[in-house]
């Protein structure tokens, strides 16, 4: 390798290693902001459960009476309402949204691993360009 392709190799290094800190930065909001997300909607979901629930043991009849009498019924309700549309859109929202957190983790790693990678072939740069200016 010739000194100019070092200078040039060294060059491209520089500016890769400098735009780490802004991909990185953005790839962890990223993620944070998908961790939010789930959770957000995973409090939604555990939100309209308890709604559910409470909806099922307040009912009566027309005449007063609770009209789920014993646990079994109304957790046997409970599962049958939470079959409507709404709810299985949350869960699937849920899903994706685990889905978009997790690819938003991989790229922090990725990203990670790209930068201490970098930082490697800098320092082989660096050791290369002192071997050819000293010799040593």
């Amino acid at each position: 390798m010739n000194a100019l392709e070092t200078l040039t190799e060294i060059t491209d290094l520089k500016g890769r290693l400098l735009r780490f800190p802004a991909a990185l930065a953005e790839a962890r909001r990223e993620a944070a902001d998908a961790a939010r997300l789930v959770e957000n909607l995973k409090q939604s979901l555990a939100e309209h459960e308890a709604e559910l629930l409470l909806m099922v043991a307040a009912e009566t009849t027309a005449e007063g009476k609770p009209k789920f009498t014993n646990e079994a019924a109304r957790k046997a309700e409970v599962t049958r309402r939470l079959g409507s549309q709404s709810y299985l859109a949350l869960t699937e929202q849920i899903a994706d949204a685990e889905l978009a957190r997790l690819r938003a983790d991989i790229e922090v790693r990725r990203l990670e691993d790209e930068h201490r990678a970098a930082v490697a072939v800098k320092d082989l740069v660096c050791r290369e360009v002192d071997l050819l200016v000293h010799g040593r």
